[in-house]
């Protein structure tokens, strides 16, 4: 059964989609990487599963609709595994083969700051932040568009190959019980300064107030490494990047990535344990390995999702 994707009407933001957009999605679907089903825009929340055998429509009223067939997760495909952690995840598995679209292969030249518009009162507001943002420095700025009248407000701050270097030497340096360094404290002294310039002022600005901030820390490349943490106070998501606390998750990283074909791989802050844990991550062959927790809260939110639509 194909479910509609989008179409070239104008969205509740005031956007419309071209029909060459649509097409380009097409080709997406339809080639060697696929998009994942998400939930709600939760970054957190491992795929539901795939986007499949795309195809656009002309519909009755002259607009086009991108139409596509969705492949769900399935118990019966779904096996438990053990993890290098040593606890015990979930892997689903797909007779598609294809790796998701959902990583962050491509490296910034500047340190990039993505945020979507809807979460600030005006244009004018995020000029503001946008302006605040400047202080700490040159940066790319990447706006989201998720289709959500007002979805919890979400910063991603993805790292040069600078910043990525540093920290990685950073824990190596620390593996081998060495002295870090003072060029290297100098390094991680400027991209810390600028990533909690940002932290800071988005709470400012952002909507709605009465909700937590998912902040998105990304290390780019192949295989992409993300860090998670939702908190209403930037303090604590401050605190929970500092380079000791990253080069642990970095550490626990390596292991994954040492058994595990990954293309992705996600940690997230648990605030309660203040330590970062596995969440999820995603296999070059189209593989989802979660943790119990993040399998957990995936069906959790599908169950939320079926209530509400009864």
């Amino acid at each position: 059964m194909q479910q509609l994707l989008a179409t070239t009407h104008v969205d509740s933001h005031g956007m419309k989609m071209t029909k060459e957009a649509l097409e380009g999605a097409v080709r997406q679907i339809n080639g060697n990487i696929v998009p994942g089903m998400g939930v709600e825009h939760d970054v957190t929340i491992p795929p539901l599963g795939k986007f499949v055998e795309a195809f656009i429509h002309e519909l009755p009223d002259g607009e086009y609709g991108l139409f596509a067939t969705p492949i769900l997760y399935s118990e019966k495909k779904s096996s438990s595994v053990k993890l290098p952690n040593g606890e015990w995840g979930r892997m689903d598995v797909w007779e598609d083969k294809r790796p998701f679209a959902d990583k962050h292969e491509e490296v910034p030249e500047e340190m990039e700051f993505s945020y979507d518009l809807v979460n600030f009162e005006s244009n004018d507001e995020m000029e503001k932040f946008s302006k605040k943002l400047e202080e700490g420095g040159s940066f790319n700025q990447q706006l989201l568009i998720r289709k959500s009248l007002i979805p919890d407000p979400e910063l991603i701050i993805k790292l040069t190959q600078h910043g990525i270097s540093a920290l990685v030497a950073y824990k190596v340096l620390n593996t081998f019980g060495k002295r870090v360094k003072e060029d290297l404290n100098n390094d991680l002294i400027n991209i810390y300064s600028k990533i909690r310039n940002a932290m800071i002022n988005y709470v400012k600005y952002c909507i709605p107030k009465n909700r937590p901030v998912t902040y998105l820390l990304v290390l780019p490349g192949s295989p992409s490494q993300e860090f998670v943490i939702k908190s209403t106070d930037p303090n604590v998501a401050v605190n929970a990047i500092s380079a000791e606390e990253i080069s642990k998750a970095l550490s626990e990283s390596d292991k994954f990535i040492m058994n595990f074909d990954v293309e992705k791989i996600q940690f997230i802050f648990s605030n309660e344990e203040e330590r970062w844990k596995f969440n999820y991550l995603l296999t070059d062959t189209g593989e989802v390995v979660g943790s119990k927790e993040a399998i957990k809260n995936r069906e959790k939110a599908v169950e939320m999702i079926m209530k509400q639509n009864v």
